[in-house]
């Protein structure tokens, strides 16, 4: 059975789940029996058990699952998912048989377009298996029956113009089922027809945004099976799944019937209504939600517990609630981001006119001449706000940059805020290379053979932290003027220069410069006089003799000496998988050496993620380097990091995505420039789901703008919205993105006259010019005076 609760709120999903969890015990659930919850992230999860903790005095016993896992655990390790069908697809771009295929005359032009170099071809190879397969995986998910029809050997798209990516597509997937090492493995939707028991009597579902298609089928699944509880957020308390966005009004429109099968023409959304007048940002944000809910509602036949909480609700006379806003109160009239929320929550309709005169700033954007002025006049409104509110603790306090853009903002967030007298904080999802030296340094170390072995491309590993860690007595700047004085500057060695001006001279070469530092070990060099060449297979050497009583010179040779060897390896071998994977970890552990607890503990990450590399191995097929290396460089690259404690050292730093649910007081949203955000919606030409879309197809663009609307209505007491409003490089202006045009032009219709004048502020070019910020940043105050 499925009992859902909806809410527009966070804070009251998680009252629900406590009182769920409350009452399991006053009735004698099992104390050994743990209680699942299957959250979105670990931010979520975060949040749940502090929350959980808070309310009930303690957080035991909870087993927290994302969704993916979940499945895994319930409907068992054979499922076409992840590595699974990595591995498949990947050795199918292996097979010769299958490449000779005519059908497959598309990839092969694919990957005979990096030219006849095998290093090139096979770098296009893993690309492509990795791109497939996470194609394959979301057909998985929101096609099920496209993966059901080429299992049975049909085609879906014969006579259109998809019918060459299909035909070429299906016989790779085809080659997935088929493979020996396939037996037994199953789709996700053939999984569920096969459901044993799940792991638990109950399972409690919280705070996941939407889902794809497949995922609603196994909630009905499960919920035969035991009782499964679901927490969802819903913006709109009233009936909004009939509401029609303008893209799909366009299509609705232009909609001709043609020559493509019948089944392309299910409906995306069976309601057609113009809604003109309908609440603007529902309509302009709102689609993922919108069909989350639809989907929801089908599953339960509208049956569920509603959990709204009105933000006007204390402004009538009500009592007020924990989460009522301290900044306001003192105001007799409801501010302008509850207005907002409220117009959202009831479906108000379109507002005609303007009803406030008074801004009240719980609104505010923010356009700034670059992304330092940005950072500092965040961390200038952290201070006026957290003084002008003793209650205010700065872990109530959000900072949320556009995710792609995340790693521009990082350096500047954290710089202001430690000159700002130390701003509290914590970042939640840093990739762990950005905290993390040893890591960035396994990242140089495996990406090594797949350069040209210039300067920097050898001085980045060899003068890395974790590598001389080992020789902490040498000064790095010893070996870099070496390596200048012995004029090395690209290539292993002369080989690497052929056809090239050099031509056959033994110049510039890394073996040229180490063979000359062997030599200054027994002969005399220009260091004592001596500039007489030695001859070694009619080439001449000048020997570099060491500086007396140096070891450096030894020790760079002896390293790069080791390096060498462990490139050309590299660059020469075919291996399979699981050979790459020892290959890897044996990379990684002769040259890394962990200073701390810390960096022994991204050794071990670093370890296990290049081990599991061994996973995609079927059955013993060898494959160049470069295979290899792309698939580990994802996955190391992919390995998640933080700094300080989650929701509790301070503010909470963390891009768009992984906060989108959780509420706080205040929220700042960095980032928002035009083209920035929201994601553009390029089209993926293999892509077979952009023949027609269906319910519960999410774009780029309409993810963000959701996440953009779920964040603004998770903001308690203000918003602030963000971005570079000038050109680094020509000064020339430049747009906020179009979801804060849209917000603006709604507030100036129906909300607050004049609102681009009263509520967009422009902060000085200069810093010192800012009273703010030169309040709160001292060098700031010191050019002030």
């Amino acid at each position: 059975m499925i009992h859902l609760t909806y809410s527009n709120r966070t804070e009251a999903l998680l009252d629900a789940l406590v009182r769920r969890l409350d009452a399991r015990r006053e009735a004698g659930a099992d104390p050994l029996e743990p209680t699942w919850i299957v959250v979105p992230n670990r931010n979520v999860e975060r949040y749940v058990e502090l929350g959980v903790a808070a309310r009930l005095g303690v957080a035991a016993n909870l087993r927290f699952e994302r969704l993916a896992g979940f499945v895994r655990g319930w409907l068992g390790a054979s499922l076409l998912l992840d590595d699974a069908i990595l591995a498949r697809v990947l050795r199918g771009l292996l097979d010769a048989p299958l490449l000779a295929d005519p059908v497959m005359g598309p990839v092969r032009r694919y990957l005979a377009g990096a030219g006849d170099a095998p290093d090139a071809v096979d770098l296009r190879r893993a690309q492509l298996a990795l791109h497939v397969a996470r194609l394959f995986e979301e057909y998985g998910f929101s096609r099920p029956e496209l993966l059901a029809a080429w299992t049975a050997g049909e085609a879906r798209f014969g006579g259109t113009p998809h019918a060459e990516s299909e035909a070429w597509q299906r016989a790779l997937f085809h080659f997935t089922r088929i493979h020996p090492a396939s037996e037994g493995m199953r789709t996700l939707d053939e999984a569920l027809e096969e459901a044993g028991p799940p792991p638990a009597s109950e399972v409690q579902v919280f705070g996941l945004s939407y889902v794809a298609r497949i995922f609603s089928r196994l909630f009905a699944e499960l919920s035969e099976r035991c009782a499964l509880r679901l927490y969802a957020l819903n913006p709109c308390e009233e009936f909004w799944e009939d509401l029609e966005t303008d893209g799909e009004l366009r299509r609705r429109r232009r909609r001709t019937s043609g020559a493509e099968p019948d089944w392309l023409f299910e409906d995306e959304d069976p309601f057609q209504l113009s809604v003109d007048t309908e609440t603007p940002l529902l309509r302009l944000w709102g689609r993922p939600g919108r069909e989350h809910v639809r989907l929801l509602d089908a599953l339960t036949e509208c049956d569920f517990s509603p959990a709204f909480l009105d933000p006007l609700r204390h402004h009538e006379g009500q009592e007020e609630a924990e989460d009522a806003l301290p900044l306001f109160r003192e105001l007799s009239a409801p501010t302008l981001l509850e207005h907002i929320q409220h117009d959202i929550l009831s479906r108000a309709p379109r507002r005609e006119r303007p009803t406030r005169e008074v801004k009240d700033e719980s609104v505010q954007v923010f356009a700034c001449p670059s992304i330092r002025r940005e950072v500092e006049t965040v961390a200038a409104e952290i201070w006026s706000i957290v003084e002008r509110t003793p209650d205010l603790s700065f872990d109530r306090v959000a900072v949320l940059v556009n995710g792609p853009d995340r790693d521009l903002y990082l350096p500047h967030i954290t710089a202001v805020f430690e000159e700002a007298h130390q701003i509290p904080f914590n970042v939640t999802d840093l990739s762990l290379s950005s905290v993390s030296p040893l890591l960035e340094g396994a990242l140089r170390l495996v990406d090594l053979p797949t350069t040209r072995f210039t300067r920097p491309d050898v001085l980045g590993v060899v003068t890395h932290p974790a590598v001389r860690a080992r020789t902490p007595e040498i000064d790095a700047h010893q070996w870099v003027e070496l390596v200048d004085r012995l004029g090395i500057f690209h290539g292993l060695d002369r080989a690497a220069h052929a056809g090239t001006y050099v031509g056959d001279d033994d110049l510039l070469s890394w073996e040229q410069g180490l063979t000359r530092v062997a030599l200054g070990a027994f002969a005399s060099g220009a260091r004592s006089g001596d500039e007489r060449f030695i001859d070694i297979d009619g080439r001449r050497y000048l020997p570099e003799e060491p500086v007396l009583g140096e070891r450096g010179d030894a020790q760079l040779a002896l390293l790069l000496r080791s390096l060498m060897s462990d490139v050309r390896f590299a660059r020469e071998a075919e291996l399979s998988l699981s050979e790459w994977s020892r290959f890897l970890g044996a990379l990684l552990q002769s040259y890394l050496t962990p200073v701390d607890d810390r960096e022994e503990t991204a050794l071990r990450r670093a370890l296990t993620t290049v081990a599991e590399l061994a996973a995609l191995d079927l059955d013993g097929a060898t494959m160049r380097y470069p295979v290899a290396h792309e698939l580990a460089m994802r996955r190391l690259e992919e390995l998640g990091g933080g700094r300080g404690q989650h929701l509790a050292d301070g503010v909470v730093v963390s891009s768009l995505m992984p906060m989108r649910a959780i509420p706080f007081r205040v929220i700042f949203v960095l980032g928002l420039g035009e083209g920035r955000f929201p994601a553009a919606d390029r089209r993926d030409s293999m892509d077979l789901r952009a023949a027609r879309r269906q319910a519960g197809d999410v774009t780029p663009p309409e993810r963000d703008r959701y996440t953009f609307l779920e964040t603004l209505l998770c903001a308690r007491e203000r918003l602030y919205l963000s971005y570079v409003a000038r050109d680094e490089h020509t000064g020339d202006a430049l747009a906020p993105s179009t979801v804060v045009e849209e917000l603006l032009d709604v507030i100036d219709e129906g909300y607050l006259q004049g609102a681009r004048g009263r509520i967009v502020l422009r902060p000085a070019l200069k810093r010192h010019e800012a009273e703010g910020i030169a309040r709160v940043l001292p060098q700031a105050g010191a050019e002030h005076r």
